[in-house]
């Protein structure tokens, strides 16, 4: 399972960090995301990838996935929103309704890889549109989030009318600024124990992403005068 975590601060980061670094594994369960909500008063978006054999998707695929997540409440749930096949044929628009006929309250971030994708996203009513696949997917296999200044991100902000969240390869303290710069609503940072990744990786992981978001915030604390550091 994969877990997107909003963070407010520096010390919440550095909460979470210890926590995952003391865990002895990442389950697979709702379980993950009920343990997080424990440790940070910050809302969550909860996934979970799985592979069916008859489509090419893999982020919360069925109303199965979505239903082991409700088990624990995160405040959003993202799903994958791109023209890729989907487990029997079912199509977005169906799999939208369905959610939204089950858990008319539940809030839902779009993952999408392309501005089409992004804007049919829009229009069906997702509450937050993500980046997250631009460049995952076959409709996408040429398209970088920063390539012509990010001009992916810009379209998509300047068309839509719900929040936008820039993911999808926001690796580096430059994209992440730039990202910030031309108004998303946030940058998300994924902690993930897909398949075969070993649990010391995402520990590695949570160093690098430490690193650069300090870099961020020593630079803006600087320009605004809060520390002659």
């Amino acid at each position: 399972m994969n877990h997107y975590i909003l963070l407010s601060s520096w010390e919440e980061w550095h909460l979470l960090q210890n926590r995952v670094e003391h865990r002895e594994s990442v389950q697979n369960t709702p379980e993950d995301i009920k343990e997080i909500k424990t440790q940070v008063d910050l809302p969550v978006i909860g996934i979970i990838k799985r592979n069916y054999d008859d489509c090419e998707i893999y982020i919360t695929p069925t109303i199965k996935e979505v239903d082991e997540l409700m088990e624990a409440k995160p405040e959003i749930i993202a799903l994958d929103a791109t023209i890729s096949s989907r487990p029997k044929g079912q199509k977005l628009d169906e799999f939208f309704h369905e959610i939204k006929e089950k858990y008319p309250d539940q809030l839902l971030m779009a993952d999408c890889s392309t501005i089409e994708e992004a804007l049919h996203a829009d229009e069906l009513g997702f509450d937050f549109i993500g980046t997250t696949m631009v460049g995952y997917t076959k409709q996408s296999k040429d398209l970088k989030i920063d390539e012509n200044d990010f001009e992916i991100l810009r379209t998509i902000l300047s068309k839509v009318k719900h929040p936008v969240i820039a993911e999808g390869n926001i690796n580096t303290p430059e994209k992440l600024k730039e990202s910030f710069r031309i108004r998303s609503v946030l940058c998300s940072c994924r902690f993930s124990d897909h398949k075969t990744t070993a649990h010391h990786k995402i520990i590695c992981k949570c160093h690098q992403i430490k690193a650069f978001f300090k870099r961020i915030m020593y630079g803006l604390l600087c320009k605004i005068g809060h520390t002659d550091h």
